[in-house]
């Protein structure tokens, strides 16, 4: 779990502000395994946080399916955890 010096230390670091949001999204692990849950908290154009029930479950690299069709896709990178949460940066644009 970070400490709240680690979590302002990363605040510091971000290059563009985030924005609230408390919507759906799945965590493609791009090994043929199902699809997990879970919420986008705050959103940014660089990284997301995500509130997901077992952060340990998720790779370092994955897919971000922000639309309950799958059109809307981000490749991104676990830059931290927590015991309820992550922070990744997107490795690509929008699709």
């Amino acid at each position: 779990m970070q400490s709240s010096d680690s979590m302002g230390s990363y605040i510091k670091q971000r290059k563009s502000p985030r924005r609230r949001e408390n919507r759906p999204a799945w965590i493609d692990r791009n090994n043929g395994e199902p699809l997990l849950d879970c919420m986008i908290w705050d959103v940014s154009e660089a990284g997301v946080r995500i509130t997901i029930d077992t952060p340990s479950s998720v790779p370092y690299e994955f897919q971000l399916v922000m639309s309950k069709d799958g059109k809307e896709r981000r490749r991104c990178q676990v830059i931290w955890r927590s015991a309820e949460q992550i922070g990744a940066c997107y490795t690509t644009g929008p699709t």
